[in-house]
């Protein structure tokens, strides 16, 4: 059988310098590890708890999260390397990595949970090359994907590690790419339908009923859709080519909807663009990087998408923060569902690589140019989509 929907392209293009949407305000608080080293936040939760590291001496990094006034919280493991609390979610759960160097002087990354009435739980079992720690669920459900099975599998403190069942269809390649807040999941499944040959299908998996066709077709006109995040109400957000294109090609974002409204956003004079993380509030975080010649990525820039438009996020900060001007995202993004972004940037006051919070100023937007001077919106409504579904 086929599937029809109706998709409506929104296609915002870099025509000349024009006068974009208001873009939000933010204040800068960073999040020291008391001026001893460097700290990075990776993940925010919407109480505003950030999870990361700080080096609280010389080379030794300690797993950390910090509450919303900045207070620092270390997390005892076991490595001997790094310890790093990677995600936090609205529990004050944690999961996180410890790095050990062996007797043969290889290095080994184990898995942890944590949370503060069990503390912390060394997860060896997933530290081996074939387990990749993919997402860390609402009530402390860590999902991983063994590639030697090429299936994925939930672990529970409460009930262990357990794969998830195989969809209906013959499964060749079964892989989690994105996660939602509700504890969903978008995964890329290929399959061989009933003429035996290759088919790729976006599903979305919920622990109370079991998986579904998304609706999303990973090609539209001459776009290639890549999907990078889900959002609670099924959104994805991802990146984008223009294959009708010499390489290298033109970079794009963008943002579907399960109505099939399809919205894209250039990103101009950049080899790779992508999303990181999105929200349930329209919001998302990007980046963008150059390849040398060697193949190293330099230019680094991020992002924010708000109102399906894209900002620099070093062009956002307040004018009367302190910082205005001298702030500028050095990696490890998060943003939460109040706007609330982490990461890690340099402090200009200690002369460290810090851990930071921008906060968003909520009453206050200014008119700003938007990166590659987007404005025109060019609608192309009325494209009519067949999609080959399974009967």
């Amino acid at each position: 059988m086929f599937k029809k929907y109706f998709a409506l392209l929104t296609l915002v293009a870099g025509l000349g310098p024009v006068s974009a949407y208001a873009a939000p305000l933010y204040n800068v608080q960073w999040l020291d590890a008391e001026n001893l080293g460097n700290s990075w936040g990776d993940s925010i939760n919407d109480q505003g708890a950030v999870s990361g590291y700080a080096n609280v001496g010389p080379g030794t990094k300690t797993a950390a999260y910090w509450d919303a006034d900045g207070t620092r919280h270390d997390i005892t493991s076991q490595g001997d390397e790094l310890n790093y609390a990677r995600l936090i979610n609205n529990n004050n759960q944690i999961v996180g990595f410890s790095r050990y160097t062996n007797e043969d002087n290889s290095i080994s990354s184990v898995p942890f949970y944590w949370d503060s009435e069990s503390g912390v739980i060394n997860l060896p079992q997933f530290a081996q090359d074939r387990y990749s720690v993919r997402n860390l669920g609402p009530n402390g459900e860590i999902v991983v994907y063994d590639y030697d099975t090429e299936r994925p599998g939930v672990w529970t403190k409460e009930s262990g590690f357990t794969y998830l069942p195989d969809p209906e269809d013959t499964t060749d390649y079964f892989y989690p790419i994105g996660f939602a807040d509700n504890g969903e999941m978008i995964f890329q499944h290929w399959y061989k339908n009933d003429e035996g040959f290759d088919v790729l299908q976006y599903l979305i998996w919920n622990s109370d009923t079991g998986y579904r066709d998304s609706g999303f077709s990973d090609s539209f006109g001459d776009y290639y859709l890549i999907p990078d995040d889900l959002t609670d109400d099924g959104t994805i957000f991802g990146s984008t080519e223009d294959w009708s294109e010499d390489y290298p090609r033109p970079q794009n974002l963008f943002r579907w909807t399960e109505e099939g409204e399809l919205v894209i956003l250039p990103v101009d004079g950049v080899d790779v663009a992508a999303i990181s993380e999105a929200n349930n509030n329209g919001q998302a975080l990007a980046y963008s990087y150059n390849w040398t010649e060697d193949y190293d990525a330099v230019d680094w820039t991020y992002y924010l998408w708000d109102n399906d438009e894209l900002f620099e996020i070093s062009t956002l900060i307040d004018p009367n923060d302190p910082y205005f001007g001298l702030f500028t995202p050095d990696g490890g993004l998060d943003l939460n569902n109040l706007g609330q972004m982490t990461g890690q940037a340099y402090n200009p006051d200690t002369g460290k690589y810090s851990a930071f919070i921008l906060n968003p100023i909520l009453a206050d937007r200014v008119s700003v140019p938007a990166p590659g001077a987007l404005g025109l919106l060019i609608c192309g409504a009325g494209l009519l989509l067949y999609r080959r579904k399974r009967s």
